[in-house]
Order: structure tokens, then C-alpha cells, then sequence
């Protein structure tokens, strides 16, 4: 069962490369095209013994096979979380095929969603809706009472960050941070709204508060570089999507530890 949850992690991370590849661009493309990997240098269609970063790095020294550029740290990265992943929600107790399904997807889709909105600051909202879709559909699956834990963490975190996405403009214009600057985007409201439909009501309400700690713990740091540098803080830009997909899994697969962690520290101080 090992093996074979280690292969379909190595299917699963193929395609997560290949949508991430594509997507961002994906219009006049066939279905084909979409899924499969691309290099980054000559934009060539990864041929077959070349998908797998793994594979490619094992017996063609991780280069591509047309151009010879080197393969993306990112590929090797997605591959080896997901055939690490895959087998270790099964080892740990998701025996059933409805939890292994709902724990592979999510952790795949939060994967892609975080590497696009790293790599090109975008959010491919009708793709993001999809993956809620079909989280929604598996809450309703395991019944009634999930479905609502569902639903309810999807419109409450799509809420929250509609208010401070709404509040940083109205802040943005007050300091006048520029045209077009917004402390946050439409699509981290769409991207809140994903991870509260995969956390569940109130478990969203953790993955918000610590999305906006590890954000602004890494927006200071990028501040202080920015500062030590001698350039203006108003050139300093990050991508929030990331840690929300990072703070959303985390809640989705160690909420429990977590919130006790979480409430320990705040008795402490």
C-alpha cells in the first residue's frame, strides 16, 4: 500500500508541476499541454523519461532533454513533499479512501495555489472555486454536520478577508501608498475562502490569525532587509497567498496540537 500510495504521490506531483507550469498561461492550450510539465528556459513539453523531476534528476542529471537547462528546485520540491506525504497520511491512521482522497487533495491543490501565487503573484480564481467545489462535495460526503463545519469555514473565511481587503485599500489610499499598491488582493479573499472550506468552522478562525503573525513576521523581516539596504519600504512587496495556503495546512493536518500550542503561548505571556 506504501508503494502505491508513493506512486500515485509521484502522478499527483507530475500534474501539480504541469498546472503550475501552464496555468498562469494556459489560454489556446489542449488539455494535454495544460497537465504536462514545461521547461522554463525553452518553453518545450517535458518529454516522457523527463515529467518527473525525480527520475529526471536519478538518470539525466535533473536536465532537460531538449535545451539541457537545469530542472527547477520547485519540481524536486512538490515531488518529494507529496511521495513523502502521500504514504504518511496512510501510516498515521487515513486508511479510508474518502480521508486519503480529502488529505492528498487538498494538500496537492494547496501546493499548486502556493507555488503559482509565489512564482507569479496571481490567483486563478475560477481554479481555486473549483477546489472548493470539490472539498465542499466531500464534506457533504461524510455528512451533514462536516458539510456545515464545511460551508461555514468557507463563508467566514472569505468574510474576514473581504474586510481587510476593503480596510487595507481604504488604508492605502489614507497613506498613499500608490496606485494600484493594496496591502492585500481580491484573490487572497478567494484564497481565504479555500482554506476556511478546508480547515472547517471555527478551525478557520486559527488558520486567519496565524496566516497574518507568519505574514507580518516575514513582511518586518523583508522590511528590515529593505531598510539595512538603504530603499524606500514603499518598494516592498510580498505575496500573502503563500502563507495562507501554509497556515491553512498546517491548521487542516496538526489544528489540534497547534491550537494547544498556540494557547500555551498565549498563557505564558
Amino acid at each position: 500500500m506504501v508503494l502505491f500510495l508513493a506512486f500515485c504521490s509521484l502522478l499527483v506531483s507530475i500534474l501539480v508541476n504541469g498546472l503550475a507550469d501552464n496555468l498562469p498561461a494556459s489560454e489556446g492550450r489542449s488539455f494535454l499541454a495544460l497537465i504536462l510539465p514545461r521547461c522554463q528556459y525553452c518553453g518545450s513539453t517535458r518529454k516522457p523519461f523527463d515529467l518527473s523531476a525525480v527520475v529526471s534528476s536519478l538518470f539525466n542529471s535533473g536536465r532537460c532533454l531538449r535545451c539541457g537547462a537545469p530542472r527547477p528546485f520547485r519540481d524536486l520540491s512538490v515531488e518529494a513533499v507529496l511521495m513523502v506525504a502521500f504514504p504518511m497520511f496512510w501510516l498515521f491512521g487515513r486508511t479510508g479512501a474518502l480521508d486519503l482522497f480529502w488529505a492528498g487533495f487538498v494538500l496537492a491543490a494547496f501546493l499548486l495555489f502556493l507555488v503559482i501565487d509565489f512564482e507569479h503573484r496571481y490567483v486563478l480564481g475560477g481554479v481555486v472555486g473549483l477546489a472548493a467545489l470539490v472539498l465542499i462535495v466531500t464534506g457533504g460526503l461524510q455528512g451533514y454536520p462536516a458539510l456545515l463545519r464545511t460551508l461555514g469555514g468557507g463563508i467566514a473565511g472569505f468574510l474576514i478577508f473581504l474586510f481587510l481587503y476593503l480596510l487595507g485599500g481604504l488604508l492605502g489610499r489614507l497613506f498613499h501608498l500608490g496606485e494600484g499598491i493594496e496591502p492585500l488582493g481580491f484573490g487572497d479573499v478567494i484564497l481565504a475562502g479555500l482554506v476556511g472550506v478546508a480547515t472547517g468552522w471555527p478551525s478557520v478562525l486559527l488558520a486567519v490569525l496565524f496566516s497574518i503573525i507568519l505574514a507580518g513576521v516575514v513582511g518586518l523581516v523583508l522590511l528590515a532587509v529593505s531598510l539595512m539596504r538603504g530603499e524606500s519600504p514603499r518598494n516592498v512587496t510580498m505575496a500573502y497567498g503563500p502563507y495562507l495556503m501554509i497556515s491553512g495546512l498546517i491548521v487542516c493536518f496538526y489544528g489540534g496540537p497547534f491550537l494547544e500550542w498556540t494557547l500555551n503561548a498565549m498563557t505564558f505571556f
